[in-house]
């Protein structure tokens, strides 16, 4: 399976800079930006995460845009991996790298393939224990972090959007739905990388323009 995903992530990435050869040369400027939210669903420690990302994608080319992804999740587990915790729960986050090339592009619809990678952190948490730190707004409460497991993760996915709002000179309104499958790389503290690998799946709001020529 990871042979495949690095082929097909190769394939992409391929894809992505062949047809930016190929665009007019006279096409030099950014047209757009695009922001996108998101509820998503993943299967991680063989339990269900639901939890919320956001893309901010810029277009440096007409179909290909680049950009960061951010998504978080926090789960009650039955389980505290042997760490003897009293009320378990781990936080999963991700940050990463985004590229998305547009191989469809309507005016009310559109279709890209994605290819992302990063960094994802799995965060295992005693709710019964709360720990003080300080940040900008004086002192924070959060549950007792136990441990931490630190990914490299590569995802290819694809994206659809429709529009159902046009707010003329201002950025458009897009019903997005997107589906991912990552694959996580490392040597985890607690469980397996295998059960930090699988797919995701999302479906959110995405604003489209701010930027125009």
């Amino acid at each position: 399976m990871k042979s495949r995903l690095l082929f097909f992530a190769l394939f992409c990435s391929s894809f992505l800079f062949a047809q930016e050869e190929e665009m007019v040369e006279t096409q030099v400027l950014p047209n757009e930006i695009a922001f996108d939210f998101s509820g998503f669903y993943s299967p991680i420690l063989s339990t269900n995460f639901i939890g919320f990302s956001m893309d901010i994608r810029y277009y440096v080319r007409e179909n290909w845009s680049t950009g960061i992804n951010i998504s978080y999740a926090s789960r009650k587990m039955k389980t505290d991996f042997q760490y003897d915790v009293f009320n378990p729960a781990v936080q999963y986050s991700e940050i990463s790298w985004l590229n998305q090339f547009d191989l469809l592009k309507k005016e009310k619809f559109r279709i890209g393939l994605q290819l992302s990678n990063g960094l994802a952190m799995a965060t295992l948490v005693d709710r019964d224990v709360t720990e003080e730190f300080w940040d900008e707004y004086g002192v924070t409460e959060s549950a007792k972090r136990i441990e931490t497991n630190y990914f490299y993760i590569l995802q290819p996915g694809i994206e659809a959007a429709v529009r159902v709002y046009d707010n003329d000179r201002f950025p458009d309104v897009y019903l997005t739905a997107k589906a991912k499958y990552r694959q996580a790389m490392g040597t985890p503290k607690f469980a397996t990388t295998s059960d930090f690998t699988n797919y995701y799946v999302g479906i959110g709001i995405s604003l489209i323009g701010f930027v125009t020529y």
